[in-house]
């Protein structure tokens, strides 16, 4: 065989393998291929979130991603960004939606000819509410509707939000969800306890009760959780002062306390109207919620974080105000122990305070107590048991027999008869 013919015959076995394999490879990728190659068609794409609501200048993100006919996500997709109202919000090639005016538009994604959608609000809000913000405000003319933004980060966030007439107007307000639906009215001037389910903008529209009147009012929001500024984390023997100087104005505190102790909440007004306070538990419910000058001795749920928040009774006035935490059990900081056949001088020398003190002895022991005013505002005195419960009471400027029902240490607690009243005594027991 001459030579011509060998290099024409290698020629055509070459190109007859090539074809083998590429048939090969093409039937390999047909039974076996990758459901990413890109060869399989985008059958839709996915666009979250598919509602948003944003402020004016504001921002949010959106994401898409192209699926196959089985809904299967396929990566490494081009993707093209397109807003059908660029007057009311703009949308750069990642997909980030800004807002630019009033008003509603369909944000779209699309990959390979098909598409999805969101539809983004844009709202311009007279303000946006931060925690612990108390802002002024004004309905200058009928019918006007203000409207508040304010964000929460988290899914199942706890706030207060607080509306309060000022002058010449009720007003109303209106919660409105990042969804756009109405999840709450209510009317100045009240705190209102606010579960928000979901991440997301939330608005706060207020107009007039009579959408005729006008006049002044203040907003304000505060944050639980996660929790926002505080004024103070007490701890058992603590006594602090802090004032409501502006009308809707709401102080919050904190402490730490686990299930089954006992505490005194005490809180006395210094100047202006009586304060309210209201106790929430870690799980945020209501543990309790009592009036200046009283002195609640309570027994604690949960375990965890407890928060206390502060107004004014109308939320219109001001004022200013102690407030104090006293660990009975465990037990705090003490004046002194009461032992037999002695005397304790004390005072009370700032309104709100409670003076704690020691008692020990075995059950079914008797002692006379007494307690005397050496000046000031009458004192009363309360025992309780190693339990915490209260086993007696004595009233200032007497004396009482007590017997102990059990063996342990007893706690008596001295207090001011009006809760904001000064004075200096004497306590004693034989």
């Amino acid at each position: 065989m001459d030579s011509n013919r060998v290099a024409s015959l290698a020629r055509r076995m070459t190109a007859a393998v090539a074809a083998v394999a590429v048939v090969m490879s093409a039937t390999y990728l047909a039974c076996d291929g990758d459901p990413e190659d890109p060869r399989v068609p985008v059958a839709s794409v996915e666009v979250t979130p598919s509602q948003a609501t944003i402020d004016v200048g504001a921002t949010v993100q959106l994401t898409a991603e192209p699926r196959d006919v089985d809904g299967d996500p396929l990566s490494g997709r081009a993707v093209t960004w397109s807003s059908d109202a660029e007057a009311v919000a703009t949308v750069d090639g990642s997909g980030l939606v800004t807002g630019v005016a009033d008003g509603t538009t369909t944000i779209t994604a699309a990959s390979e000819g098909m598409s999805g959608t969101a539809t983004v609000t844009v709202i311009e809000s007279l303000a946006t509410l931060d925690c612990g913000d108390n802002l002024p405000a004004s309905i200058e003319e009928a019918a006007e509707v203000d409207e508040y933004t304010f964000s929460t980060t988290v899914d199942d966030a706890f706030i207060l939000v607080s509306l309060t007439s000022t002058g010449g107007v009720v007003v109303d307000g209106r919660l409105i969800d990042p969804e756009g639906t109405e999840v709450r009215s209510f009317r100045a001037s009240t705190v209102q306890r606010i579960e928000a389910p979901a991440a997301g903008l939330y608005r706060v529209r207020v107009n007039s009760a009579t959408l005729r009147d006008v006049g002044t009012y203040r907003i304000g929001l505060e944050c639980i959780d996660p929790l926002g500024p505080v004024e103070g984390d007490l701890e058992s023997g603590d006594l602090v002062s802090e004032d409501l100087p502006l009308p809707g104005e709401v102080d919050l505190f904190t402490f730490t306390a686990a299930a089954g102790d006992h505490a005194l909440l005490p809180i006395a007004n210094t100047q202006g109207v009586v304060a309210d306070v209201t106790l929430l538990a870690p799980s945020r419910a209501v543990e309790l919620t009592f009036r200046a000058h009283t002195l609640p001795l309570v027994t604690l749920a949960e375990t965890g974080r407890y928060v206390m928040y502060v107004h004014t009774a109308t939320l219109v006035s001001t004022g200013a105000y102690n407030l104090g935490l006293e660990s009975v059990a465990p037990l705090g900081p003490v004046q002194g122990d009461l032992v037999r056949n002695s005397v304790i001088s004390e005072a009370i020398a700032t309104p709100g305070e409670v003076d704690l003190f020691t008692l020990t002895g075995d059950g079914g022991s008797d002692f006379l107590m007494s307690v005397a005013n050496t000046s000031g505002i009458r004192v009363d005195a309360v025992i309780l048991s190693p339990d915490g419960d209260e086993v007696d009471r004595i009233t200032g400027n007497s004396q009482k027999s007590i017997r102990l029902p059990a063996t342990g240490t007893y706690v008596v607690y001295v207090f001011s008869t009006t809760g904001h009243g000064l004075a200096t005594y004497n306590i004693g027991v034989i």
